[in-house]
């Protein structure tokens, strides 16, 4: 990991942490806090799918330290970088490397969210650069599986977040009746561009 292929990035919370270059935080990530850190939980179990950098979690791991959150990403370098930045951030999230198509907890969890890959592969054209690739479209793990994550790791009546272009709500519609997931709410922003979703698992 060479210095110079980073850059920084402020948290409102007077720390400053790394990002690669060549994939710069978004804005979406914080959107996706934002509705995250409205939920009114004590000492709730989490998962993050496809962590990046750590920025999601690391965030809610200030404004919420009784939570107890655990982070996934199947990129070794992104796992380094968040380890990184827990250490600066003076937080005790537990960031892994794992495929989410296969990752399983024996404790369920009461809140999973994830900012996944938004592209079908075909969509738009493919960069250069393998890493960012697999953070924008969907090489390594589909819309699919991260719903089946959310199925087989989330607590009876527990939540998850995701956030994708609104072109792909009927797919999500149609994927999560399948794992006997319920979309529990939907919240257009960026003028409609982009969809938060939450969902329960309906396993009583």
């Amino acid at each position: 990991m060479l210095k110079s292929d980073l850059q920084e990035v402020e948290l409102p919370f007077g720390k400053t942490i790394l990002q690669f270059k060549n994939q710069g935080v978004s804005s979406d990530s914080k959107l996706l806090f934002d509705e995250i850190k409205q939920e009114n939980l004590s000492n709730a179990f989490c998962l993050e799918l496809g962590c990046g950098n750590g920025i999601i979690s690391l965030m809610l791991a200030h404004y919420h330290p009784d939570w107890q959150i655990i982070a996934i990403d199947i990129q070794l370098k992104l796992i380094q970088l968040a380890k990184k930045n827990n250490r600066i951030c003076e937080t005790d999230v537990i960031f892994q490397k794992a495929d989410l198509k296969m990752y399983s907890n024996p404790n369920k969890f009461d809140l999973i969210f994830a900012n996944p890959p938004f592209f079908q592969l075909g969509m738009f054209r493919l960069g250069d650069d393998d890493s960012r690739n697999i953070a924008r479209h969907e090489i390594e793990c589909k819309l699919r599986d991260v719903l089946r994550n959310i199925k087989r790791n989330l607590k009876p009546n527990g939540k998850a977040y995701l956030i994708y272009p609104i072109q792909r709500l009927k797919q999500i519609e149609t994927e999560s009746k399948k794992v006997d997931l319920i979309l529990l709410e939907k919240k257009n922003i960026k003028s409609k561009v982009i969809t938060i979703f939450k969902l329960v698992n309906n396993e009583r």
